[in-house]
């Protein structure tokens, strides 16, 4: 299942084992470490969660462009215009192209894929495969891992950089097998007849304690010198002489629920594989680095070196993103304020009366979990308690985003009471701030995987919208004083299929220094401030199972962001990270992981008349850029846009076709721009003479009527709009604009001016964008609503779900 969103993923439970395909710390697989997988970004792009290095869940979803747009509204997307795009200044080498630009191995900054592996015997250095230095190999039980020479692979890896990376950890040790930190090794079983933790006959799957073990030699490493050799067979191989056997610390393995069952010094309650089942039993610590302590519960950790200070937690089972996890058997083993209630009442900031301190702790211990989702096993696990706000979790703890796992919009059956519903929405968690991380109100950066470390992340992972770190809100006075209670919204594909399922809003505080009025454009303000767009509720709702409330977009005067750039300039990861003061980067580059800062407008002449982009100078014009859904999927007509100026060719007369429709330029064509933003707005329109094609490129000859390739880079209409006709594969027909049948110049088809067209449409007529245009009254003509049919007509999906999907313009019913 994926996501759209940045920086917020679902929580994917995983836990600490020992066996090859464990999961909790470097070399753990309850997914593959570096393994992918594909998610959606918050703008719509295509992006990449890679298995992080502990294998406890796929990390957040890396979106090569960042904020940036989702491509163009309705507005320009009908109209296709090629020569209103920008150029890409890139001197004609993609800085991503491996080969173009002689990079042999390793990430390059800003991309999202790495340029593979070196071969064996040598190790990636700058880029450069140079030869492997010849190394010490690391005895039995010493420490082996990620370093300078075995780096982990980054988010996009391909599969051979991450068998290289396992290779390379697997290759520090004699043993050529490098598991959690330490290097192991297999063993035959010496004698197995006794139950170690407790000294009663039977046999436990580790080798009885007092005999001479394979795994006596153990260098003093991570987890000391005392260790065993453990069955990983199940019983019934072993009786017939089968053995798959490895040392593993610890010599007693006692059974256990929580840590506190764990008398024995430095051990605590971990999740172990042996006799062909999971089980959690008390065994060593892994030890901290020297001079400093194990951490607790929530705290944050970590095992990789080469990502920070090294953080050993107590339980020896560390998250990417909870921190320190734990195992449990009753709420007071998951308190994370201790001493937290004092007389009656909870003093950690989260409220409330409480009788002990598990009262008042953001963790409760919760039954029934799986450690693997392939696995039937469930455990009892320390889990965040849900939170509606920060207030609910307490001291250094945030409520974080988390999504209800439901995977139908119609809503999946209640698991304890089969006669009711679960419908998507949310179930956020109280989870641990981010260490060093700032507060909300405190300018972020919204690029986390640019090489530009000079804007801070936010101790809430979950909210760094805007270039301000935020958190969920109800109303403004959840807010600090610079920011206001604003949306954004998610988009969930819950059955894998590359298609959303539906979407969900989730209301957090938007950044807004000195917010003073309300706004179109800059030009609405005063001295210099700015105009930041940015959604909000309405105070409507929609649906009734469940209600949804509606959205819609605005502008507020602000100040001007410290260190965030203006209308035209370049901006993110390609970028180096760069934001923008509106935080609207247009991706108008094709291909390219950056784009162009960008203004709020309500009209073209509230853009700049010229502006100099990289070497090439553009004319602009306003339109819409879509920024929701309103939380429906297949209805468009409640869809949230907002105005702002974009490039265009400087090529381009820019004269007003609003009368008449046509241009007098030879190559220009009257294209429309729609200025749109909630439902509740009216709509309007301008129309502007622009070129059908580039300069270089032919110009166009076709009449109205005339097959057309809509796929084609070059627009052979003179009228410059190639609409898609029926048949399989489609073939298009020459189009244009127009205000009566008479400037359709065909009949062809029942060719006609659809003078009600909702190139963005609504229920409310008045409202629509409505753009008329040349149509050929026909059905079987693909479609992605109703607005795109001629009258009489609904758009109707006559494929499958999913990627079968087949829209197409049908006659409307009268009966059943």
């Amino acid at each position: 299942m994926s996501w759209g969103s940045r920086a917020v993923r679902v929580v994917l439970m995983c836990a600490f084992f020992w066996s090859i395909s464990g999961c909790g710390s470097e070399e753990s697989k309850a997914c593959t470490p570096g393994s992918t997988q594909s998610c959606t970004c918050t703008n719509g792009d295509s992006g990449a969660q890679l298995c992080n290095s502990a294998g406890s869940g796929f990390e957040t979803c890396e979106c090569t462009g960042g904020n940036t747009d989702a491509g163009q509204s309705d507005a320009q997307a009908d109209t296709g215009s090629s020569a209103d795009a920008a150029q890409t200044d890139t001197g004609g080498v993609d800085p991503c192209d491996c080969t173009a630009n002689n990079i042999e191995c390793g990430f390059v900054a800003g991309c999202s894929k790495s340029c593979g592996a070196c071969p064996a015997g040598q190790q990636c250095s700058n880029n450069k495969c140079i030869k492997k230095e010849v190394v010490k190999l690391v005895a039995f039980g010493g420490a082996c891992g990620p370093n300078k020479d075995c780096v982990y692979p980054g988010s996009g890896a391909e599969q051979s950089a991450i068998d290289a990376y396992f290779d390379c950890i697997d290759g520090q040790c004699e043993s050529n097998r490098c598991r959690n930190g330490a290097c192991i090794k297999s063993c035959i079983m010496t004698k197995d007849s006794e139950q170690n933790a407790s000294g009663t006959t039977g046999s436990d799957g580790v080798e009885d304690p007092d005999q001479n073990s394979d795994c006596d030699d153990a260098e003093d490493g991570p987890y000391g010198t005392k260790w065993r050799c453990v069955e990983f067979r199940d019983p019934p191989d072993v009786l017939n002489g089968q053995s798959t056997a490895y040392c593993y610390p610890g010599i007693k393995w006692k059974a256990c629920k929580s840590s506190s069952d764990c008398e024995e010094a430095n051990t605590s309650c971990q999740l172990r594989y042996k006799f062909g089942q999971y089980g959690t039993y008390c065994v060593p610590k892994r030890k901290p680095p020297e001079g400093d302590k194990h951490v607790g519960l929530a705290a944050t950790c970590n095992t990789n070196p080469m990502t920070g200070d090294v953080k050993i937690c107590d339980s020896n089972w560390c998250s990417s993103s909870w921190g320190c996890r734990a195992f449990c058997g009753s709420d007071l083993d998951c308190v994370t304020h201790p001493g937290a209630c004092k007389n009656g009442t909870c003093s950690n900031g989260g409220g409330g009366s409480c009788t002990t301190d598990s009262d008042c702790s953001a963790y409760f211990c919760k039954s029934g979990l799986k450690y693997y989702s392939n696995v039937e096993q469930t455990f009892s696990m320390c889990y965040p308690k849900n939170c509606e706000l920060t207030s609910d979790c307490g001291k250094d703890f945030g409520c974080r985003l988390n999504w209800n796992g439901v995977s139908s919009e119609e809503g999946d059956p209640d698991p304890n009471d089969a006669s009711k519903l679960i419908y998507p929405g949310w179930n956020h968690l109280c989870l641990p701030h981010k260490e060093g991380g700032v507060k909300a109100g405190e300018l972020c950066d919204i690029y986390p995987s640019d090489d530009n470390k000079s804007d801070p992340f936010c101790e809430n992972s979950s909210f760094c919208r805007d270039g301000f770190c935020g958190n969920l809100c109800k109303s403004d006075k959840d807010c600090t004083s610079n920011m206001k209670c604003g949306v954004t919204e998610f988009g969930f594909d819950a059955d894998d299929d590359g298609w959303y399922d539906y979407r969900l809003a989730a209301d957090h505080c938007v950044g807004l220094p000195g917010a003073s009025t309300s706004c179109n454009s800059n030009n609405d303000c005063k001295g210099a401030q700015v105009c930041k767009p940015w959604l909000q509720k309405t105070g409507k709702t929609s649906g009734t199972k469940p209600v949804k409330a509606q959205y819609t977009s605005a502008g507020t005067c602000i100040d001007k962001i410290p260190n965030r750039a203006q209308f035209a300039s370049y901006c993110g990861v390609g970028q180096d990270g760069v934001q923008c003061q509106t935080n609207i980067c247009l991706s108008v580059f094709s291909g390219q992981n950056y784009g162009i800062c960008t203004d709020a407008c309500n009209s073209r002449f509230d853009c700049p008349p010229k502006v100099k982009i990289g070497n090439y100078t553009y004319k602009s014009v306003c339109s819409s850029r879509w920024l929701m859904s309103n939380q429906t999927l297949i209805d468009s007509t409640d869809d949230v846009y907002t105005p702002v100026c974009w490039p265009s060719s400087d090529a381009n007369s820019l004269e007003d076709c609003s009368k008449t429709r046509t241009c007098a330029l030879k190559g220009e064509a009257c294209y429309a721009r729609v200025i749109t933003r909630g439902p509740e707005t009216a709509a309007k329109v301008e129309y502007w003479c622009m070129r059908v094609n580039g300069s270089s490129e032919p110009a166009p000859t076709k009449n109205n009527g005339e097959e057309c390739d809509p796929e084609a880079d070059v627009n052979p209409c003179l009228g410059g709009l190639c609409l898609e006709d029926s048949g399989k594969p489609a073939k298009g027909y020459c189009s244009q604009l127009c205000l009566k049948d008479a400037d359709c110049g065909s009949t062809a088809d029942g060719m006609f001016c659809h003078t009600k067209r909702q190139q963005i449409p609504r229920k409310d007529e008045s409202k629509a964008g409505i753009v008329p245009h040349c149509m050929k009254a026909k059905a079987c003509i693909p479609c992605s609503g109703s607005h795109q049919c001629t009258p009489g007509r609904l758009c109707t999906n006559v494929g499958g779900t999913g990627q079968l999907v087949d829209r197409r313009c049908s006659p409307e019913c009268a009966t059943d």
